[in-house]
């Protein structure tokens, strides 16, 4: 007697489940870590930019307005937005020639001065007798 079965048997449900879950599970997890790369660039350019406008606004500041914040370490919530700024200033003299270093740092907001969350640093230095 010579019977013709059709559909499938549990054996074969089972390699095919097991053979789509080899594939998709690392794929759902490339998947996922890419799109977290991608927000993680948003975030670095985001507040680097950041760093590049405070900097300026420091750039342009006489160098005497620059004194008035020297030794301040001071976070703030930029302008409302997802990120806050810290700038340190220091002032240091060398060879009667005074230099005033600028550190700006741009973290999420909430989480300034935690190293593991920094986003972008920016150092400058700012002089009192160089000409550029």
């Amino acid at each position: 007697m010579d019977k013709k079965y059709s559909g499938i048997t549990l054996i074969e449900l089972i390699m095919t489940m097991v053979v789509i879950g080899v594939v998709v599970i690392p794929s759902a997890v490339f998947l996922a870590e890419s799109i977290r790369g991608v927000f993680r660039a948003e975030d670095t350019v985001a507040a680097t930019n950041i760093a590049r406008m405070e900097m300026e606004r420091l750039y342009n500041l006489s160098y005497d307005s620059v004194a008035l914040a020297v030794g301040t370490d001071t976070t703030l919530n930029y302008q409302n937005t997802l990120y806050d700024l810290r700038c340190i200033k220091t002032q240091t003299t060398t060879n009667g020639e005074s230099i005033k270093q600028v550190i700006i740092e741009v973290y999420p907001a909430g989480l300034a001065g935690n190293a593991n969350y920094l986003l972008t640093k920016l150092i400058s230095y700012r002089t009192e007798n160089v000409l550029y």
